[in-house]
């Protein structure tokens, strides 16, 4: 709303700014989530590794 009240509250131009936010907003959520779902999968995969070494060990430790 500041940048409409700048131009002088023409309504049109500040509904398009806003349009325009909201749709590159949009396309930064998405890949966001896209990362956030790439990290927490590769934490998943990591903590199976770890857990499956830990595993091992235990086993050897147990012999």
């Amino acid at each position: 709303t500041a940048r409409g009240q700048e131009v002088g509250g023409v309504n049109d131009s500040i509904s398009l700014g806003q349009g325009e936010e909201v749709e590159g907003r949009k396309e930064k959520t998405e890949k966001r989530k896209k990362r956030r779902k790439r990290e927490r999968m590769k934490k998943k995969r990591e903590e199976g590794k770890r857990k499956e070494k830990e595993g091992k060990r235990r086993g050897d430790r147990r012999e």
